[in-house]
């Protein structure tokens, strides 16, 4: 796909987030008290960035010990990728000034500076883009790109997130949804950015040599057919 029929793409889906998010609030906050709103929070605690960054960690050094530097290799961009996007996510959120739908404020988009108030930092007013769902999202990007077999759990972690914001209050519609055009935009210039984190091929998995183009009857059979 172009860049710009990409980049086009992404804003015509932020848009229509914007105008769906009085929408979408209405049909997806879960009032306080329910069971189901008890169960977003606590997938949205599950899934916290210092978690998901955490068990990339946890697979990257198990796979260095283990000697597989292809899944080491695969699980350290993962990893970096949803740092680094989750981290931009914040610093985006961090100067919009947007509040959460759920916060006892006035409504609206005040920046980084709002009636004589820095609101840097301030969680009722940094809630565009989202956080949480921006570092799972980037970590998904990753993994769609390399064609990596948890590319689909992580898509459907990332739209399961994204809901948990939305049923607690924490966020809108388009909140979320700038979050993963985020990671799909971000996720080439990390790449380029850092080539010796993330020059894995694309296409190969870790586990599954017949997917890097490796024989599994070894070299000698390989050379005999």
């Amino acid at each position: 796909m172009p860049k710009w029929l990409g980049l086009f793409s992404g804003a015509a889906v932020l848009a229509a987030a914007l105008v769906l998010d009085p929408a979408a609030v209405m049909a997806v906050t879960e009032p306080v008290g329910t069971p189901l709103r008890a169960i977003a929070g606590r997938l949205g605690s599950a899934l916290d960035w210092p978690w998901v960054l955490g068990f990339a960690l946890l697979v990257a050094l198990v796979a260095h010990l283990a000697g597989n530097r292809l899944m080491r290799q695969t699980w350290t961009a993962v990893l970096v990728a949803g740092a680094i996007i989750g981290i931009t996510a914040t610093t985006v959120r961090s100067v919009t000034g947007r509040t959460r739908p759920g916060a006892a404020v006035e409504q609206g988009w005040h920046g980084p500076y709002h009636e004589g108030r820095w609101l840097v930092g301030v969680r009722d007013h940094n809630a565009f883009p989202s956080g949480h769902t921006a570092t799972v999202a980037g970590m998904a990007a990753l993994l769609l790109r390399r064609r990596h077999r948890m590319a689909p759990l992580a898509v459907a972690l990332t739209f399961l997130v994204a809901w948990s914001r939305m049923a607690v209050g924490a966020h809108r519609l388009s909140d979320v949804v700038a979050s993963m055009v985020l990671a799909a935009v971000l996720i080439r210039p990390v790449e380029d950015l850092l080539p010796d984190i993330f020059s894995r091929p694309h296409g190969s998995d870790d586990a599954d040599p017949s997917s890097a183009g490796l024989d599994r009857r070894g070299p000698l059979a390989a050379r005999n057919t």
